[in-house]
């Protein structure tokens, strides 16, 4: 075999490869399918419930007090309708705390649910109804707390909150949250 056959015959193994790997990612993988989905691509989504809240906990180990700084976490706080909500980092601005949550999605291939905080239109485009309003805050007694009226959402389905410096003595020792801003869905494959 000549060295030029060689290398032909490389390259083409190589771009096969790469198509199998495109084809799998595209239709298998939790990006893959989650795009399909929310795309209608072979999919049928239904919008199930709005405003489906869930509850977590922030660490007082999480909750940086003393001065600017940030800290990456990625830590998962609680799952729900193949839907895992992440703390990904939480920022010390000097005024304020800003907490960052992130999702990510056990999607199943044939049908299945998940929770966005966009209202997915028949169109492909997206809404959205976020408000400080989606947001409760409770100390350890479970007691509500007067807190994080500065709220964010996106890019995709991450949303994120602050706590003013003046409101540190209420969340220093670990503090609950209840957000309301998900909706749920249903899919099945066409």
């Amino acid at each position: 075999m000549t060295k030029k056959r060689i290398y032909l015959s490389i390259l083409i193994l190589g771009f096969c490869i790469l198509w199998i790997y495109l084809f799998f990612y595209k239709n298998y993988s939790n990006a893959g399918i989650f795009k399909n989905v929310t795309e209608r691509d072979g999919y049928t989504l239904n919008l199930i419930k709005d405003k489906e809240a869930v509850e977590f906990y922030i660490k007082p180990e999480w909750i940086l007090i003393n001065g600017d700084s940030e800290k990456k976490y990625a830590l998962e706080l609680t799952s729900n309708n193949n839907t895992n909500i992440m703390l990904d980092n939480v920022l010390n601005r000097g005024d304020d705390i800003y907490f960052n949550f992130e999702t990510t999605y056990n999607m199943n291939y044939h049908k299945g649910s998940f929770m966005y905080n966009l209202v997915i239109n028949e169109n492909g485009s997206f809404t959205s109804f976020s408000s400080h309003t989606d947001y409760y805050f409770y100390n350890n007694n479970h007691e509500i707390i007067d807190v994080g009226h500065q709220t964010g959402q996106g890019p995709g389905s991450s949303f994120g909150f602050a706590i003013d410096s003046e409101d540190y003595d209420l969340i220093k020792d670990g503090f609950y949250v209840s957000y309301s801003g998900f909706h749920l869905y249903e899919y099945y494959k066409n």
